[in-house]
């Protein structure tokens, strides 16, 4: 009779869950936050004049004719008054939702940017802007922020990040590969066995697919604990485009156009399905059944254990001895270092080997500490670098665990990208994009003719995109992350020169809110490694910045710091730069290739900002932010400079961990082409 009145109470309980859930869900679908908007202080309107009047025709027009399609962008006057304007609802939203969305948003974009003559909005169902310029098919990152859904701070397991990485990564492949999305997708994925995530991406219609993909793409790169703060739910924001995750329902599943054909004849505008949503039914039902078995069970278990507690131990608990207690947190540390580092795709090693002509020597494209690196050829045409672990290296199974633990987490334009690997047995192969043009290191410094492709645009280029691949590691993606190796052989060039860093087997990754470390292990490069790193061993962000410094002025000189040697001193580059920056005579460290190629001024600026990164205290040089800021907004004034710390490239008697002279993997050139 009592486990007859528990069961009742017990099923009773759950109905009353799925309930609250169900309302909760439905809340959350019904909702229509505000979330941000943009006023822009460039250019006003007064009340009444020809500006307002057009905006106000440019709204009629949206407010009349885009709920029916969920977009629209129109235009409106002539000359300095000519207002262009542009709206667009979730994919996911109703034809009724959709109108009433638009309808609030032009009303509250000029409450809350009263006058203003360029202003974008965001609601959580849809997002408008108008503005005095035409900004119609231009991708807009620049307009970005983020949103979280829930106060309260989460500690998810690793297998969140994963899921999540995943899930974003194949609703962006489906926006943008599929035209019949319209840039939109949605779909769910289970990051643990009784835990669903879900996520949405699109981007604004008027965007083109390759800038669809590249505005998701950053706008995923920089979701972290900085701009989400670790929340149940977020939305990044952008003028082109937005992406939402959260742990909880909050779209539509049901098509927000009229019904739908037979599946074999889908309508061309109509929303597509969520990725996973066909089985979303019935995983739930499997879910709920499960749920209430296990808790019956469980209480039954947890009764007759109880009852026969004090005659038999049902649990066999034996009491450890402290030193059973260690061997198995050893145990459990040694399997957890056996395990399958791989986050990303796997290549079976027939591919491999069939990619590689069975690694043949003629594809080899060069060797360091970690191994040897293999050019190779997909049966699609794609070409491949194959970095194969040596065996008989000692420091290679880390350096390649570090490797993928980190490269399988990051996206960004600027870093190589790791497509995949293998491992098996004895056999650990890391598979990456094949980078056509090498390395900097051979271009800066290797033929003439190949150091005169490198003119001051070029130049400008590649030291803005090292920064911004620099600003991604220690500050936007969810791992914060010191390279501890950069330098010129470790930058690769694609085949329109954009810069790419390489080489992350002997980065180190810190906790999100750590920004120091020790380590008795020095490794790097002499003469791109910071004093307070290499005689004290303090790690931080501030020892790739002075890389980053080193690295600048050799881009600009064309001259390597360690073999730099002026004929009437014993200085190093740095040292020499600084001087004749005090001497107001900066622009003889430049390359002579450049003459007549560059603006003064520019350039001047730069050798500024390789100085400032090069001091030789740490607390004096600026943080990447800041150098990226510096770089591009010649506004900023530039703090003054103090002298480089002391050259580091003719001491001999500190070891440098288990090389002397290089990095401990030494393979980033050879990810690409020697030719």
């Amino acid at each position: 009779m009592g486990l007859t009145l528990l069961k009742i109470g017990i099923s009773r309980f759950l109905l009353l869950l799925l309930l609250l859930l169900s309302i909760h869900v439905d809340h959350a679908m019904s909702s229509n936050e505000f979330l941000l908007r943009r006023c822009s202080v460039a250019a006003n309107y007064t009340d009444g004049d020809e500006f307002e009047v057009n905006m106000d025709s440019v709204f009629s027009t949206l407010k009349n004719e885009a709920p029916s399609i969920g977009f629209l962008n129109t235009t409106k006057g002539q000359g300095t008054e000519e207002v262009y304007g542009l709206v667009q609802c979730r994919g996911d939203v109703g034809k009724e939702e959709c109108g009433t969305c638009i309808t609030r948003s032009t009303i509250e974009i000029v409450q809350y940017c009263p006058n203003t003559k360029d202003a974008i909005i965001w609601f959580e169902k849809c997002q408008l802007r108008y503005s005095n310029t035409n900004f119609f098919g231009l991708l807009n990152l620049n307009d970005s922020n983020s949103w979280s859904w829930a106060n309260s701070s989460v500690e998810y397991p690793e297998e969140f990040y994963d899921s999540l990485g995943s899930l974003l990564k194949n609703l962006t492949s489906a926006a943008t590969t599929e035209p019949s999305r319209l840039m939109f997708a949605r779909g769910e994925t289970e990051y643990t066995i009784r835990q669903t995530l879900y996520g949405l991406v699109q981007c604004t219609r008027d965007t083109s697919l390759a800038d669809c993909k590249e505005c998701l793409e950053t706008a995923i790169s920089q979701i972290n604990s900085t701009t989400c703060g670790d929340s149940k739910g977020c939305e990044l924001l952008k003028g082109s485009c937005r992406v939402r995750f959260d742990t909880n329902s909050f779209y539509s599943t049901t098509d927000t156009t009229s019904p739908s054909p037979p599946p074999s004849s889908p309508p061309p505008n109509s929303s597509p399905p969520p990725i996973g949503s066909q089985k979303s039914e019935s995983r739930k039902r499997v879910f709920i059944i499960l749920a209430i078995s296990i808790l019956i069970v469980a209480l039954i278990g947890c009764t007759i254990c109880g009852f026969y507690w004090w005659k038999r131990d049902c649990f066999g608990r034996k009491e450890l001895k402290p030193g059973q207690l260690q061997g198995n947190v050893a145990s459990q540390q040694t399997a957890f270092a056996r395990a399958d580092p791989m986050d990303g795709p796997t290549f079976d090693l027939a591919t491999i080997r069939s990619a590689t002509n069975d690694f043949a020597p003629e594809n080899k494209l060069g060797e360091g500490g970690f191994g040897a690196v293999y050019r190779g050829e997909l049966r699609d045409g794609q070409e491949i670098a194959v970095k194969r672990l040596s065996r008989n290296t000692e420091n290679g199974p880390k350096q390649f665990d570090t490797e993928v633990q980190t490269l399988a987490k990051l996206q960004h334009r600027n870093l190589v990208r790791l497509l995949g690997g293998f491992l098996e047995g004895g056999e650990k192969i890391l598979i990456y994009e094949f980078v056509r043009n090498s390395s900097l290191d051979n271009f800066l410094f290797g033929e003439p003719r190949k150091r005169m492709q490198l003119d001051w645009a070029v130049r400008s280029k590649l030291i803005n995109g090292i920064a911004r691949g620099l600003l991604y590691l220690h500050e936007d993606s969810r791992l914060r992350i010191v390279h501890r190796d950069l330098k010129a052989s470790n930058i690769l060039l694609d085949e329109d020169m954009n810069p790419k860093i390489s080489d992350f087997g002997t980065a180190k990754i810190f906790d999100t809110y750590q920004t120091q470390a020790e380590t008795f292990e020095i490794i790097g490069t002499r003469g791109y490694i910071a004093p307070e790193y290499f005689f004290e061993g303090k790690v931080s962000v501030k020892l790739d910045v002075f890389s980053f410094g080193v690295l600048l002025l050799e881009i600009i000189s064309g001259k390597r710091n360690c073999s730099f040697n002026h004929q009437e001193t014993d200085e190093n580059l740095l040292y020499y730069a600084w001087r004749l920056w005090m001497e107001n005579k900066a622009l003889q460290v430049v390359d002579q290739t450049l003459d007549g190629t560059c603006d003064k001024n520019e350039i001047l600026r730069c050798i500024h900002i390789g100085l400032l990164c090069v001091q030789e205290d740490a607390s004096s040089r600026p943080k990447i932010s800041k150098v990226v800021a510096m770089l591009e907004n010649i506004s900023l004034i530039l703090p003054s400079i103090l002298p480089p710390a002391p050259s580091i490239c003719k001491i001999r008697n500190i070891s440098l961990g288990p090389q002397t002279s290089s990095t401990i993997s030494g393979t980033g050139s050879e990810l690409g082409s020697s030719t």
